[in-house]
């Protein structure tokens, strides 16, 4: 009799317990929002969830950070990469707890920005403190755009072609639409760890003999992984295409696109 009764015990311990509770879900990729997952809840016996959205690294442990998470029964996600996400979901009671983790592939997140245009609204001639870009000669500035991609002055590095970018301010009246070449400025492969795209508006003064000397006007810069960050607030499915830089130097509206 005892020991069928300590068969019995142990038969009962070894089986889920009807009180505690069982993490689960699934989930559905939006095939037309890039980035965008709904989580559909499959726990049972909870009292409240808590997600945590994150990926996988290379040597296979899950990374979580701070603020990526939701304790939303079926939440909404926007992964603003493609990458192999991790997804924990914890279930539980006052007591009790139970946690999944599942990897889901995410592909469909363009992973490149162009910038089609520069609209130049508003642009100083002169310095900040009243002075001329050319006080020899009393001329105003001749432009051109420099741009650096991540860390300045170090790869990659993008010098356009500066023959095709002189303007010198009176020749043009604002507002003035820049438009790069074809293919000329691409933002390739950014991340949490990408740095800014900075445009710099120069003061260029050639002396001749492919010697001369730049002067910064102005500066525009935008950082392609916070801007999918800010996306990822709505649920339009559009990447911003327009944003606008407003400072003391300049005001001008960077068209890009998305691929």
């Amino acid at each position: 009799m005892g020991f069928c009764m300590l068969a019995l015990f142990a038969l009962v311990s070894c089986q889920e317990s009807p009180f505690q509770p069982k993490a689960g879900f699934t989930y559905e990729i939006d095939p037309e929002v890039p980035g965008k997952v709904r989580f559909i809840n499959q726990s049972q016996r909870a009292d409240g969830y808590f997600w945590q959205f994150g990926y996988r690294q290379s040597d296979g442990v899950n990374a979580f950070s701070p603020g990526h998470s939701s304790e939303k029964a079926s939440p909404v996600y926007y992964f603003a990469g493609n990458m192999d996400a991790a997804v924990s979901l914890s279930a539980y009671t006052d007591q009790h707890e139970d946690i999944i983790t599942k990897h889901i592939a995410i592909t469909n997140v363009p992973t490149q920005v162009v910038v089609k245009s520069i609209v130049i609204r508003r642009l100083s001639a002169r310095k900040a403190d009243g002075t001329s870009y050319d006080p020899e000669d009393g001329s105003a500035p001749d432009l051109f755009f420099d741009a650096c991609n991540g860390t300045c002055g170090s790869a990659p590095y993008i010098t356009p072609d500066y023959s095709q970018m002189h303007l010198n301010m009176n020749g043009f009246s604002l507002p003035y639409t820049y438009t790069p070449d074809p293919e000329e400025f691409h933002y390739l492969g950014f991340s949490p760890q990408t740095g800014d795209f900075t445009f710099y508006v120069q003061d260029f003064d050639y002396y001749g003999f492919g010697v001369g000397t730049a002067e910064v006007m102005a500066v525009l810069a935008f950082n392609p992984y916070r801007l999918t960050t800010l996306y990822n607030k709505g649920d339009d499915g559009n990447y911003p295409a327009r944003i606008t830089v407003n400072n003391q130097a300049i005001e001008a509206d960077i068209h890009l696109e998305w691929r």
